[in-house]
C-alpha cells in the first residue's frame, strides 16, 4: 500500500504509472510524504472519475503526464 511504503520514498520524487481512481488514489496517498509524485497515463486522459481528477489538482506536488508508457525498468 502506498502509505505503507511512503517512508521508503519520503522526500524523494516518485512515479505512478495508471489512470484510473486506482491510480489517482495513490498519488494522493503519497503527495502528503514525498518531493514530487508524477502519474504516467497512457491515454490522453484519465480513466479517474471526476471528482478524483479534482482531489488531484488541489496537491501542487502531483503531477499528470499523458501518452506515457513504461517499457522498462
Amino acid at each position: 500500500c502506498a502509505v505503507c511504503d511512503a517512508r521508503f520514498v519520503a522526500d524523494k520524487e516518485v512515479v505512478i504509472a495508471g489512470g484510473g481512481d486506482s491510480a489517482v488514489e495513490m498519488v494522493l496517498q503519497l503527495a502528503s510524504y514525498v518531493k514530487k509524485v508524477t502519474m504516467l497515463v497512457r491515454k490522453g486522459s484519465m480513466r479517474a472519475s471526476v471528482a478524483m481528477q479534482k482531489k488531484l489538482a488541489d496537491y501542487p506536488n502531483a503531477f499528470v503526464e499523458y501518452h506515457k508508457e513504461i517499457t522498462h525498468i
